[in-house]
């Protein structure tokens, strides 16, 4: 079960990162779109291209909720599913998931003396949580932790 609820959360975790290469492709397009010749500026092309990030913004945090729920979920009856001793433990090993929903409700907060404080993938999907919240302050917070410990 341990190996099924792994294959899962990685997919999850690889579209998330897919739709975030993706936003990010349609907003180096959106920056060429701006500083080309002002008469050149297609809002139809703009508006797309705004619209698809936004929907692509949309599916990750579906996904990322889908992680959070499925981690939470396995923490709290994890020990109903028998374990093959082959298995690794996912909430072991995982970069720390569970540390992940306690860290963003405040449960944790976020510092050199968070559990996850020396985990750079961490740290990376914690900015990206923020940054498809457009919670900027919160991103340049976390940076500016990070920066200065």
């Amino acid at each position: 079960m341990q190996n099924l609820v792994k294959k899962i959360m990685q997919i999850l975790k690889d579209h998330v990162s897919q739709n975030n290469q993706e936003i990010q492709y349609n907003q180096d397009e959106i920056n060429r779109i701006i500083s080309a010749a002002s008469d050149k500026i297609s809002d139809k092309d703009l508006e797309y291209k705004n619209a698809l990030n936004k929907e692509l913004l949309e599916e990750n945090e579906e996904f990322i909720q889908m992680q959070l729920q499925i981690s939470e979920f396995m923490e709290k009856y994890g020990h109903l599913f028998p374990e093959d001793e082959s298995d690794d433990d996912i909430f072991e090993q995982d970069e720390g998931l569970p540390y992940f929903s306690k860290t963003i409700s405040g449960q944790i907060q976020y510092g050199p003396d968070h559990p996850q404080f020396n985990n750079i993938r961490f740290f990376n999907e914690l900015l990206k949580y923020y940054q498809e919240r457009e919670d900027y302050e919160k991103c340049d917070q976390l940076i500016k932790i990070k920066k200065y410990n």
